[in-house]
Protein backbone atom coordinates (compact mmCIF):
# COMPACT_ATOMS: atom_id res chain seq x y z
CA UNK A 1 0.00 0.00 0.00
CA UNK A 2 1.64 3.42 -0.92
CA UNK A 3 1.37 6.03 1.72
CA UNK A 4 0.19 9.70 1.04
CA UNK A 5 3.09 12.11 1.92
CA UNK A 6 2.52 14.93 4.59
CA UNK A 7 1.72 17.84 1.87
CA UNK A 8 -0.43 15.49 0.29
CA UNK A 9 -2.76 14.17 3.30
CA UNK A 10 -3.27 17.86 4.02
CA UNK A 11 -4.09 19.21 0.74
CA UNK A 12 -6.45 16.64 0.17
CA UNK A 13 -8.16 17.40 3.86
CA UNK A 14 -8.92 20.65 2.56
CA UNK A 15 -11.48 19.40 0.04
CA UNK A 16 -14.61 17.42 -0.18
CA UNK A 17 -14.57 14.14 -1.03
CA UNK A 18 -15.60 14.53 -4.98
CA UNK A 19 -12.49 16.85 -5.58
CA UNK A 20 -10.79 14.37 -3.85
CA UNK A 21 -11.43 11.28 -6.14
CA UNK A 22 -10.93 13.61 -8.69
CA UNK A 23 -7.80 14.90 -7.79
CA UNK A 24 -6.87 11.17 -8.20
CA UNK A 25 -8.31 10.11 -11.42
CA UNK A 26 -7.50 13.20 -13.21
CA UNK A 27 -9.55 16.47 -13.98
CA UNK A 28 -10.12 15.69 -17.43
CA UNK A 29 -12.14 12.41 -16.27
CA UNK A 30 -15.01 14.69 -14.27
CA UNK A 31 -17.95 15.87 -16.36
CA UNK A 32 -19.23 19.38 -15.35
CA UNK A 33 -21.60 19.86 -13.56
CA UNK A 34 -24.31 22.88 -13.32
CA UNK A 35 -24.83 25.21 -10.69
CA UNK A 36 -28.55 23.81 -9.78
CA UNK A 37 -31.03 27.15 -9.44
CA UNK A 38 -34.08 26.89 -7.03
CA UNK A 39 -37.57 29.65 -8.50
CA UNK A 40 -37.05 32.88 -7.53
CA UNK A 41 -41.31 32.34 -6.01
CA UNK A 42 -39.83 29.54 -3.88
CA UNK A 43 -36.96 31.70 -2.41
CA UNK A 44 -39.12 34.51 -1.77
CA UNK A 45 -41.53 31.57 0.45
CA UNK A 46 -38.80 30.75 2.07
CA UNK A 47 -38.12 33.70 2.92
CA UNK A 48 -41.25 33.82 4.05
CA UNK A 49 -42.06 30.99 6.51
CA UNK A 50 -37.91 31.93 8.25
CA UNK A 51 -39.22 35.34 9.31
CA UNK A 52 -42.77 33.77 10.06
CA UNK A 53 -41.43 31.10 11.84
CA UNK A 54 -37.54 31.15 12.00
CA UNK A 55 -37.08 28.49 14.86
CA UNK A 56 -37.95 25.94 12.28
CA UNK A 57 -34.89 24.35 11.30
CA UNK A 58 -34.28 22.97 7.88
CA UNK A 59 -36.01 20.06 7.80
CA UNK A 60 -39.24 21.66 9.77
CA UNK A 61 -39.26 24.11 7.18
CA UNK A 62 -39.15 22.20 4.00
CA UNK A 63 -42.27 20.06 5.65
CA UNK A 64 -44.11 23.09 6.32
CA UNK A 65 -43.38 24.62 2.61
CA UNK A 66 -44.33 21.40 0.97
CA UNK A 67 -47.59 20.68 3.16
CA UNK A 68 -48.94 24.18 2.30
CA UNK A 69 -47.91 23.70 -1.90
CA UNK A 70 -44.99 26.79 -1.58
CA UNK A 71 -42.40 24.90 -3.23
CA UNK A 72 -39.34 22.17 -2.70
CA UNK A 73 -35.98 23.88 -1.58
CA UNK A 74 -32.59 21.81 -0.94
CA UNK A 75 -32.07 21.18 2.63
CA UNK A 76 -28.41 23.29 2.61
CA UNK A 77 -30.00 26.15 0.34
CA UNK A 78 -32.44 26.58 2.81
CA UNK A 79 -29.89 26.83 5.68
CA UNK A 80 -27.45 28.90 3.66
CA UNK A 81 -31.20 31.55 3.12
CA UNK A 82 -31.74 31.15 6.94
CA UNK A 83 -28.56 32.47 7.89
CA UNK A 84 -28.62 35.33 5.16
CA UNK A 85 -31.96 36.18 6.61
CA UNK A 86 -30.58 36.10 10.32
CA UNK A 87 -27.26 38.05 9.49
CA UNK A 88 -29.90 41.12 7.67
CA UNK A 89 -32.17 40.67 10.81
CA UNK A 90 -29.05 41.62 12.76
CA UNK A 91 -27.85 44.09 10.87
CA UNK A 92 -31.69 45.78 11.15
CA UNK A 93 -31.77 45.56 15.05
CA UNK A 94 -27.81 46.89 14.97
CA UNK A 95 -28.97 50.08 13.01
CA UNK A 96 -32.23 50.40 15.28
CA UNK A 97 -30.09 50.12 18.20
CA UNK A 98 -32.19 47.58 20.14
CA UNK A 99 -29.81 45.27 21.07
CA UNK A 100 -28.73 45.46 24.51
CA UNK A 101 -25.27 46.97 25.43
CA UNK A 102 -23.19 43.82 27.17
CA UNK A 103 -22.63 44.27 30.69
CA UNK A 104 -19.87 41.75 31.35
CA UNK A 105 -16.89 41.52 30.84
CA UNK A 106 -15.24 41.49 26.94
CA UNK A 107 -11.42 41.64 26.50
CA UNK A 108 -9.78 44.43 23.63
CA UNK A 109 -9.20 43.06 20.20
CA UNK A 110 -5.91 43.55 18.83
CA UNK A 111 -5.10 45.88 15.59
CA UNK A 112 -1.59 45.02 15.06
CA UNK A 113 0.61 41.83 15.27
CA UNK A 114 2.39 41.20 18.80
CA UNK A 115 -0.04 43.25 20.68
CA UNK A 116 -2.02 40.37 22.48
CA UNK A 117 -1.11 37.04 23.22
CA UNK A 118 -2.95 34.01 24.58
CA UNK A 119 -1.76 31.24 25.77
CA UNK A 120 -3.76 27.33 26.43
CA UNK A 121 -2.74 23.81 27.06
CA UNK A 122 -4.81 20.53 26.10
CA UNK A 123 -4.26 16.98 26.41
CA UNK A 124 -3.68 14.24 23.38
CA UNK A 125 -3.15 10.71 23.82
CA UNK A 126 -1.48 8.39 21.71
CA UNK A 127 -0.78 4.13 22.05
CA UNK A 128 -2.78 4.31 25.53
CA UNK A 129 -0.48 7.57 26.63
CA UNK A 130 -1.83 10.88 27.84
CA UNK A 131 0.57 13.99 27.09
CA UNK A 132 -0.50 17.74 27.73
CA UNK A 133 0.53 20.03 24.87
CA UNK A 134 0.49 23.98 25.75
CA UNK A 135 0.45 26.25 22.75
CA UNK A 136 0.80 30.08 22.59
CA UNK A 137 -0.29 32.37 19.36
CA UNK A 138 -0.38 35.83 18.44
CA UNK A 139 -4.07 36.48 18.52
CA UNK A 140 -3.88 39.31 15.70
CA UNK A 141 -2.12 36.96 13.32
CA UNK A 142 -3.04 33.18 14.95
CA UNK A 143 0.61 33.09 14.45
CA UNK A 144 1.96 30.14 17.26
CA UNK A 145 4.76 31.63 18.64
CA UNK A 146 5.87 28.72 21.02
CA UNK A 147 4.64 25.09 22.14
CA UNK A 148 5.57 22.57 24.28
CA UNK A 149 4.85 18.76 25.14
CA UNK A 150 4.92 17.32 29.32
CA UNK A 151 3.73 14.02 30.58
CA UNK A 152 2.41 16.21 33.22
CA UNK A 153 0.88 19.47 33.65
CA UNK A 154 3.56 21.49 35.42
CA UNK A 155 4.48 24.95 35.60
CA UNK A 156 7.10 24.46 33.49
CA UNK A 157 4.65 23.40 30.83
CA UNK A 158 3.18 26.87 30.06
CA UNK A 159 6.46 28.56 30.44
CA UNK A 160 8.45 26.71 27.83
CA UNK A 161 6.04 28.55 24.73
CA UNK A 162 6.04 31.90 26.64
CA UNK A 163 9.96 31.56 26.67
CA UNK A 164 10.18 30.41 22.96
CA UNK A 165 7.52 33.59 21.88
CA UNK A 166 9.69 35.62 24.03
CA UNK A 167 13.29 34.20 21.88
CA UNK A 168 11.25 34.92 18.46
CA UNK A 169 10.35 38.63 19.33
CA UNK A 170 13.69 39.64 21.01
CA UNK A 171 13.16 39.15 24.36
CA UNK A 172 10.15 41.50 24.58
CA UNK A 173 7.02 40.47 25.44
CA UNK A 174 3.13 41.71 24.20
CA UNK A 175 2.54 45.22 23.90
CA UNK A 176 -1.02 44.92 25.66
CA UNK A 177 -1.21 41.96 27.53
CA UNK A 178 -1.10 38.02 27.35
CA UNK A 179 -4.45 36.16 27.99
CA UNK A 180 -4.93 33.12 29.84
CA UNK A 181 -7.67 30.93 31.54
CA UNK A 182 -8.32 30.60 35.54
CA UNK A 183 -6.15 27.27 35.08
CA UNK A 184 -3.84 26.74 37.94
CA UNK A 185 -0.63 26.52 35.88
CA UNK A 186 -1.83 29.61 34.53
CA UNK A 187 -2.31 31.49 38.38
CA UNK A 188 1.02 29.77 39.89
CA UNK A 189 3.63 31.77 41.62
CA UNK A 190 6.32 30.92 39.09
CA UNK A 191 4.22 31.53 35.98
CA UNK A 192 3.40 34.52 37.65
CA UNK A 193 7.26 35.73 38.43
CA UNK A 194 8.37 34.60 34.88
CA UNK A 195 5.89 37.31 33.32
CA UNK A 196 7.03 39.71 35.52
CA UNK A 197 10.44 39.44 34.89
CA UNK A 198 9.87 40.33 31.33
CA UNK A 199 7.23 43.35 32.38
CA UNK A 200 4.23 40.87 30.67
CA UNK A 201 0.90 42.10 31.64
CA UNK A 202 -1.54 38.85 32.33
CA UNK A 203 -5.40 39.29 31.67
CA UNK A 204 -7.75 36.10 32.98
CA UNK A 205 -10.74 35.20 31.02
CA UNK A 206 -13.85 35.47 33.31
CA UNK A 207 -14.86 31.86 34.41
CA UNK A 208 -16.90 29.52 32.59
CA UNK A 209 -16.26 32.56 29.15
CA UNK A 210 -13.84 29.94 26.98
CA UNK A 211 -14.92 32.05 23.79
CA UNK A 212 -13.50 35.38 24.94
CA UNK A 213 -9.94 33.12 24.81
CA UNK A 214 -11.67 31.93 21.40
CA UNK A 215 -8.75 32.41 19.07
CA UNK A 216 -6.58 30.04 20.80
CA UNK A 217 -9.63 27.96 21.90
CA UNK A 218 -10.09 27.44 18.04
CA UNK A 219 -6.41 27.13 17.30
CA UNK A 220 -6.34 23.88 19.62
CA UNK A 221 -8.94 22.10 17.51
CA UNK A 222 -6.83 22.84 14.34
CA UNK A 223 -4.10 21.61 15.67
CA UNK A 224 -4.94 18.51 17.33
CA UNK A 225 -6.96 17.36 13.52
CA UNK A 226 -3.41 18.17 12.03
CA UNK A 227 -1.59 16.52 14.95
CA UNK A 228 -2.93 13.10 14.87
CA UNK A 229 -2.87 13.09 11.09
CA UNK A 230 0.93 13.48 11.42
CA UNK A 231 1.89 11.14 14.53
CA UNK A 232 -0.52 8.56 12.84
CA UNK A 233 2.61 8.21 10.45
CA UNK A 234 5.21 7.56 12.43
CA UNK A 235 7.19 3.98 13.39
CA UNK A 236 5.85 2.71 15.94
CA UNK A 237 7.86 -0.54 15.80
CA UNK A 238 10.80 0.68 17.73
CA UNK A 239 8.85 1.16 20.37
CA UNK A 240 6.28 -1.28 20.99
CA UNK A 241 8.32 -4.40 19.60
CA UNK A 242 11.21 -4.02 22.54
CA UNK A 243 10.57 -5.14 26.03
CA UNK A 244 10.74 -2.01 27.78
CA UNK A 245 8.94 -0.98 31.14
CA UNK A 246 5.85 1.45 30.76
CA UNK A 247 8.15 4.21 31.86
CA UNK A 248 10.60 3.97 28.99
CA UNK A 249 8.13 3.30 27.03
CA UNK A 250 6.07 6.90 27.54
CA UNK A 251 9.42 8.56 27.58
CA UNK A 252 10.30 7.39 24.07
CA UNK A 253 7.01 8.09 22.65
CA UNK A 254 7.17 11.24 24.31
CA UNK A 255 10.06 12.12 22.48
CA UNK A 256 8.47 11.04 19.16
CA UNK A 257 5.21 13.64 20.38
CA UNK A 258 7.38 16.42 20.30
CA UNK A 259 8.60 16.17 16.95
CA UNK A 260 5.04 16.09 15.83
CA UNK A 261 3.57 18.95 18.02
CA UNK A 262 6.56 21.05 16.05
CA UNK A 263 5.56 19.57 12.67
CA UNK A 264 1.88 20.70 13.38
CA UNK A 265 2.96 24.39 14.78
CA UNK A 266 5.26 24.50 11.62
CA UNK A 267 2.35 23.40 8.63
CA UNK A 268 -0.31 25.70 10.58
CA UNK A 269 2.28 28.64 10.34
CA UNK A 270 3.37 28.49 6.95
CA UNK A 271 1.16 26.14 4.99
CA UNK A 272 -2.31 26.61 5.74
CA UNK A 273 -4.26 29.53 4.79
CA UNK A 274 -6.87 30.61 6.99
CA UNK A 275 -10.10 32.42 6.06
CA UNK A 276 -9.92 34.87 8.65
CA UNK A 277 -6.61 35.93 7.33
CA UNK A 278 -7.88 36.79 4.17
CA UNK A 279 -6.80 33.31 2.47
CA UNK A 280 -3.12 33.81 3.61
CA UNK A 281 -1.03 31.83 5.98
CA UNK A 282 -0.05 33.10 9.68
CA UNK A 283 3.46 33.69 8.65
CA UNK A 284 2.18 35.42 5.42
CA UNK A 285 1.30 38.13 7.78
CA UNK A 286 4.47 38.48 9.25
CA UNK A 287 6.22 38.63 5.59
CA UNK A 288 5.01 40.03 2.49
CA UNK A 289 1.34 39.96 3.47
CA UNK A 290 0.48 42.55 0.66
CA UNK A 291 2.32 40.31 -2.26
CA UNK A 292 0.44 36.85 -1.09
CA UNK A 293 -3.28 38.74 -1.37
CA UNK A 294 -2.54 39.94 -4.23
CA UNK A 295 -1.47 36.86 -5.92
CA UNK A 296 -3.91 35.05 -4.68
CA UNK A 297 -6.60 37.73 -6.30
CA UNK A 298 -5.13 37.10 -9.45
CA UNK A 299 -5.48 33.24 -9.35
CA UNK A 300 -9.13 33.62 -7.96
CA UNK A 301 -9.93 36.18 -11.06
CA UNK A 302 -8.41 33.71 -13.64
CA UNK A 303 -10.37 31.01 -12.05
CA UNK A 304 -13.86 33.15 -12.01
CA UNK A 305 -12.91 34.05 -16.30
CA UNK A 306 -13.07 30.44 -16.89
CA UNK A 307 -16.18 29.38 -15.16
CA UNK A 308 -19.16 29.23 -17.24
CA UNK A 309 -21.66 31.72 -16.90
CA UNK A 310 -25.62 30.61 -15.21
CA UNK A 311 -28.67 31.89 -14.83
CA UNK A 312 -28.76 34.33 -11.59
CA UNK A 313 -32.42 35.64 -10.05
CA UNK A 314 -33.57 38.93 -10.68
CA UNK A 315 -32.63 39.87 -7.54
CA UNK A 316 -30.20 38.70 -4.91
CA UNK A 317 -30.98 37.32 -1.47
CA UNK A 318 -30.51 39.92 0.00
CA UNK A 319 -32.83 42.42 -1.85
CA UNK A 320 -35.66 39.58 -1.81
CA UNK A 321 -35.18 39.62 1.84
CA UNK A 322 -35.00 43.49 2.64
CA UNK A 323 -38.27 43.81 0.32
CA UNK A 324 -39.95 41.56 2.52
CA UNK A 325 -39.01 43.27 5.39
CA UNK A 326 -40.60 46.70 3.64
CA UNK A 327 -43.54 44.20 3.39
CA UNK A 328 -43.74 43.16 6.97
CA UNK A 329 -42.95 46.53 8.64
CA UNK A 330 -41.78 44.72 11.61
CA UNK A 331 -42.24 46.67 14.96
CA UNK A 332 -39.00 46.77 16.87
CA UNK A 333 -40.23 44.23 19.31
CA UNK A 334 -41.29 42.03 16.45
CA UNK A 335 -37.83 42.62 15.04
CA UNK A 336 -35.60 41.48 18.13
CA UNK A 337 -37.59 38.66 18.89
CA UNK A 338 -37.23 37.15 15.53
CA UNK A 339 -33.46 38.10 15.57
CA UNK A 340 -33.15 36.12 18.89
CA UNK A 341 -34.60 33.02 17.63
CA UNK A 342 -31.73 32.46 15.29
CA UNK A 343 -29.79 32.27 18.45
CA UNK A 344 -28.53 29.55 21.05
CA UNK A 345 -31.69 28.85 23.96
CA UNK A 346 -33.99 31.86 22.44
CA UNK A 347 -36.31 32.44 25.07
CA UNK A 348 -33.66 33.00 27.82
CA UNK A 349 -32.54 35.99 25.79
CA UNK A 350 -36.31 37.43 24.58
CA UNK A 351 -36.95 37.33 28.41
CA UNK A 352 -33.74 39.31 29.57
CA UNK A 353 -34.85 41.94 26.99
CA UNK A 354 -34.80 45.63 28.85
CA UNK A 355 -37.69 47.26 28.83
CA UNK A 356 -36.80 50.07 26.59
CA UNK A 357 -37.33 47.13 23.82
CA UNK A 358 -41.02 46.34 24.78
CA UNK A 359 -42.67 49.55 24.93
CA UNK A 360 -41.17 50.53 21.79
Amino acid sequence: MNYLTNRELIESGQHSKSIFYEWLKGAKERKKRTIPLIPEEVAINAIDVILNYPHFGGVKGQTYMIYHRLGYIPRHTYQKLKKSVGRIVFQQAYRKNLLPHPSVYEHERPHAKNEIWAEDFTKVTVLGFTYSVALLADVFSNKYLGCSAQATESSELVEEPVEMALEQNNHVGPQKFLLSDNGSQYTSDNHGKLLAKHDIIQKHIPACRPQYNGSIECGMRNFKSIFYNLFSQNDFKKVIEKNLTSTDKKKKVLKMLTVSVNESIEILNTEIPSAVLGGVTPNDIYTGCAEVKKKSNEEYLKKQQIKEKVNSWSKSKYDLIKEIFNKKNLSNKELLIKHYFFQKRPLRRICKLPTEVWTN
